[in-house]
């Protein structure tokens, strides 16, 4: 999922870490690359129970442009020192002044809550893999 909009001030924790502050987005997800062609990262396992977490501190409009190109060129560099990043089995997100947030899930933007959470079950999902295909 990903949250995304007007900077606010959330309290997000994960199993890395509870951050508090302004953040303009917010993603935790199982998967390299959002909408086809950003790359938040280069390194997804999707069995390992722990999902990918990128948190963005930027103040909105012209100041999304470097993280929006960084995220168009697979810029990892650019991203790993300008954001926070890790690991995560789960992450709970919830906004300081308790006004809603919206967020997108899979694809559908959800609003109308000031809290979200999401946490990953290890081996939920079955993978089938065509025989002589290489996995990891």
């Amino acid at each position: 999922g990903m949250c995304v909009g007007r900077q606010a001030d959330y309290i997000i924790e994960t199993e890395f870490g509870t951050f508090d502050g302004k953040f303009m987005e917010v993603y935790f997800g199982n998967g390299n690359i959002l909408g086809g062609n950003m790359f938040f990262f280069n390194s997804a396992d999707v069995t390992d129970g722990r999902a990918d977490v990128r948190l963005m501190r930027c103040k909105g409009g012209f100041d999304t442009i470097p993280y929006v190109s960084a995220l168009l060129k697979n810029d990892q560099q650019y991203l790993n020192k300008k954001t926070i990043s890790g690991r995560s089995s789960f992450i709970k997100i919830r906004t300081v002044d308790g006004k809603p947030m919206s967020c997108n899930h899979d694809g559908e933007l959800k609003r109308g809550s000031n809290r979200w959470e999401a946490h990953i079950v290890k081996g939920g999902l079955k993978f089938v893999v065509p025989k002589g295909t290489v996995y990891k």
